[in-house]
Formats: structure tokens, sequence, C-alpha cells
């Protein structure tokens, strides 16, 4: 109904992410002080595991700001602007529904191995305004093809199939995520 608000959010991605960084943290310092070979134990596994539990919390922390609402009048993201995880800074905005002007969505295929191996498929959309184009991807976003369809019948726009866009881990990172065209 067009009247009532939808709200869409990552808190159980969030709160999952910050247990997870937590106890990674924790087991990984405290590893490192009941260790006998403590040089060893920091460099195998309290470092790796510290660098995982500080990713864990930035993405639970981003996880839990996230919010997607759909309301009479306007459309209110509140979401992260990495692709493939929830990591800070988020981004807010306010977009009444006649300025979105196109709704999209793609495969993006990261290949987390040289040669094309491992491919890791990530699902993104690409929200374009009048202004600007928000892209939301991963899924931290509980059911996100789902909140894309409420958004096309509230907008009135179509979702529009791009064609799938292969991506290397290594140059998305160094260089940013493959274009949209």
């Amino acid at each position: 109904m067009p009247g009532i608000t939808e709200t869409h959010s990552g808190r159980l991605a969030g709160t999952a992410f910050l247990f997870i960084g937590t106890a990674s943290l924790g087991c990984g310092a405290s590893l490192v002080f009941i260790s006998t070979e403590r040089l060893l134990a920091l460099l195998l596994v309290g470092a790796p595991a510290c660098i995982t539990g500080t990713i864990a919390l930035l993405s639970g922390a981003a996880g839990l700001a996230t919010r997607i609402e759909l309301s009479r009048d306007t459309l209110a993201l509140s979401v992260p602007t990495w692709r493939g995880c929830p990591l800070p800074p988020i981004v807010h905005r306010r977009i009444p529904w006649n300025k979105v002007t196109k709704l999209r969505h793609r495969k993006e295929i990261y290949h987390l191995l040289p040669g094309q191996g491992l491919p890791m498929e990530v699902d993104c959309y690409a929200i374009e305004t009048t202004d600007e184009r928000v892209v939301l991807a991963g899924r931290f976003i509980p059911r996100l093809a789902s909140t894309m369809r409420a958004i096309s019948d509230r907008s009135g726009q179509p979702l529009q199939e791009d064609p799938p866009t292969p991506a290397g881990i290594w140059a998305s990172l160094m260089k940013g995520p493959p274009a949209w065209r």
C-alpha cells in the first residue's frame, strides 16, 4: 500500500558481525597472553584473528546502521558505500520518488584467484536519480532483491537487468569497483 512505510535493515547481520568481531579479537588477544611462545602465537594466530575481528566489528557497525525506508513520498537510504561487504562510510540520502530515474541490477563476478579462479558473484543494484547514483550490493541487507522490487513499484521505474560484469578482486581494491555503463 502506498501510504504505509516499509523498513528494511541490516540489523541482524550487523549484530552477528559485532559478535563475531568481538569473539575474534578476544581470542586473538588472549591467545598471545596465555601462550608460552608469544611471538609465534602473535604471528600465526593473534594478528590474523585481530585483523579479522576488526573487519568484522566495522562490518557490524555498518550493518547496524544500514536502513532502507520506503515511505509515501520518499526513499530514505542509510547504506555502506562498499560493494561486497558492509564497511563504513555510510551514505545517507532522502530521495523523492519523482527523482528516481532508473533502477538497475547486475552481477559482479569477482575472481579471488588469478586466472579467473574462485569466482564470487555479488548482486549489485543501482538507484539512479536526477543527481546521482547510489549502489547497493552484498548480502548484508536481507531480501535486497525484494526490496528493490518494492522500490520499483513505488517509483514506477522498472528494474533493468544489465549483463554480468567480471572483476578482479585486487584490481577492484586498488582502483575501485567496475564502472556502470
